[in-house]
């Protein structure tokens, strides 16, 4: 599951968590305990967004146009697969999420 969570990450990256959840098929708790995992491998970087990131133009999360990954226990974010997880799905170049 971790692999299909990353590989739907690689391929949707302007999809929201809820999104990929949807997807994925997986509650919530799920959603953020495989992606704390991803994050813990060093496949995926979290960097902490806030309304006042000049990513964030809206001004707010609700209907943001490069869709965060928001949740209440890991806060609004923006996800970045890594080298380390790109090479994991053994793709090239890199990804944005």
């Amino acid at each position: 599951m971790l692999r299909d969570l990353l590989d739907a990450l690689y391929h949707s990256p302007t999809a929201s968590g809820l999104e990929i959840r949807s997807r994925l098929g997986l509650a919530r708790e799920a959603y953020e305990d495989l992606l704390a995992h991803l994050i813990r491998l060093g496949y995926v970087q979290a960097d902490t967004a806030s309304h006042e990131d000049a990513a964030c133009p809206s001004g707010s999360c609700k209907g943001c146009p490069i869709a965060c990954q928001s949740s209440p226990s890991l806060g609004p974010q923006t996800l970045r697969i890594t080298e380390r997880g790109i090479r994991f799905l053994g793709k090239r170049g890199t990804a944005q999420v």
